[in-house]
């Protein structure tokens, strides 16, 4: 997968390998190839560490979130609860009025029925 050229350094004739796909030159010193193959490993790994920062920091939000939305609903279901409590002691009151008007209406009923010597006793 490498090309292969021959160049003139200082005096001499050098063989010079050239990576196709990337248009890079390299000498054959092992030492040369072998440090830029670490400068680019080195640049991979710090890519995958920025990558990977960047999805715990994206999973950190996406927690958040949830538990922002876990919070609203717990707090939206409070809130049913006391309007439904609201709503039964709203029915129990009118039902208590219910209840006094019946009585009230029973009382004026049997008092207007009631002769008047009656009341004297």
């Amino acid at each position: 997968g490498l090309e292969l050229s021959s160049r003139r350094q200082a005096g001499v004739t050098v063989l010079v390998f050239i990576v196709p796909r990337t248009g890079e030159e390299f000498d054959g010193r092992l030492e040369a190839a072998e440090r830029r193959r670490q400068i680019a490993e080195d640049r991979a790994n710090a890519e995958r560490d920025r990558a990977d920062a960047a999805e715990d920091q994206a999973t950190a939000e996406r927690d958040r979130a949830d538990a922002a939305e876990d919070q609203a609903t717990a707090e939206r279901n409070r809130a049913d609860a006391a309007e439904d409590q609201a709503s039964t002691q709203r029915n129990r009151a009118d039902a208590a009025e219910d209840r006094v008007r019946a009585l009230e209406e029973q009382l004026r009923n049997r008092a207007s029925r009631t002769h008047p010597s009656e009341l004297d006793s």
